[in-house]
């Protein structure tokens, strides 16, 4: 863990952990006594992520290197508190009453999709600039600061694929584009960032269409996307929340993945649509890997019934020359 100040840069490099994200959360001060905080709390563009897993053998991959609200929207689209990661609650820590300073945060999450497990000689590269996220008056830009978790998991790294994300930003007025998106695609997001309502005169989509080896979706409208996210929430208030943004697909990966989009061009103003994406993509490193952690659990699992030679040549035709070790 570490901290930022409101315009900063900090980072922190993890060995010998298993880590599956990345939560950021903003711990917010009024600026005088007695005054609530109000307007953009925090300002997600102002907050730059920057991960980095490189792996003992010198192969090193970026994850993420972008301003945070990016993989903060597709990565708690669909949690039931997505509300906190954009901004329109604050969660209330001190009350503001007369003479005392209200204080409350805000959390942002990365989500990698799945767990690195960093083996000897492996490295996990987290880095935060802030450059003034605190833009309302009514919070104090001194006091105010950032902390920066690494999350934590128990899960064995056993498959093949590695993390990335992709942006995309239409353009103001567009009312067609096309988005080629690659192999590995795990989740697709049209993610838009200033409206504030469901209503069909407000939507920057007329429909969409999806394109790929192992999926097609053909001119889904509005109204089709909007049913659709109101049948995956479990009430009407947690799918209007995202007001005019819509999780276009998420499931195993597809490959040759393409978006087509019917824009109203009156709706796409500057820097408010996007097309987010993640990625699951195969390399030879981490099929190699993913082929001696799952070697190493089948090899677990017969060991613990007493199968020791059967275990020990298991993992030998995976290339793991000690039975004890993931080694390379």
């Amino acid at each position: 863990m570490f901290t930022c100040k409101t315009t900063d840069t900090q980072s922190q490099k993890f060995q010998g952990r298993q880590i599956k994200g990345v939560l950021c959360t903003a711990y917010l001060f009024a600026a005088s006594a007695g005054t609530a905080m109000t307007g953009v709390l925090v300002d997600q563009t102002r907050i730059r992520l920057r991960a980095i897993i490189k792996r003992a053998n010198g192969v090193e991959r970026e994850i993420y290197n972008d301003q945070i609200r990016y993989a903060n929207a597709i990565s708690g689209f669909n949690l039931p508190f997505f509300e906190f990661f954009q901004n329109s609650t604050l969660e209330i820590q001190t009350a503001n009453a007369s003479g005392v300073v209200q204080t409350g945060s805000i959390p942002m999450y990365v989500d990698f999709k799945k767990t690195y497990h960093l083996e000897a000689g492996d490295s996990l590269f987290i880095e935060v600039n802030t450059t003034g996220f605190t833009s309302d008056a009514s919070v104090s830009s001194t006091a105010s600061y950032l902390e920066v978790y690494e999350v934590d998991s128990t899960d064995q790294e056993t498959d093949a694929q590695d993390c990335e994300f992709g942006i995309y930003n239409i353009q103001a007025g567009k009312t067609a584009d096309v988005v080629n998106l690659g192999d590995g695609v795990t989740e697709i997001l049209f993610m838009n960032f200033d409206k504030s309502s469901i209503l069909t005169a407000d939507s920057p989509i007329a429909t969409v269409s999806i394109d790929s080896k192992q999926f097609k979706v053909t001119n889904l409208t509005f109204q089709g996307l909007l049913a659709n996210r109101q049948r995956i929430f479990p009430s009407k208030a947690l799918s209007d929340v995202r007001y005019q943004s819509h999780m276009l697909y998420s499931g195993v990966p597809i490959d040759g993945a393409r978006v087509d989009l019917t824009l109203n061009g009156s709706n796409v103003n500057a820097s408010s649509c996007y097309i987010v994406w993640r990625k699951q993509p195969v390399t030879a490193t981490t099929l190699a890997r993913g082929q001696r952690h799952a070697a190493q659990k089948n090899a677990n699992v017969l060991t613990s019934a007493g199968l020791h030679s059967q275990a020990a040549n298991h993992l030998a035709s995976a290339g793991v020359k000690n039975p004890a070790t993931w080694s390379r």
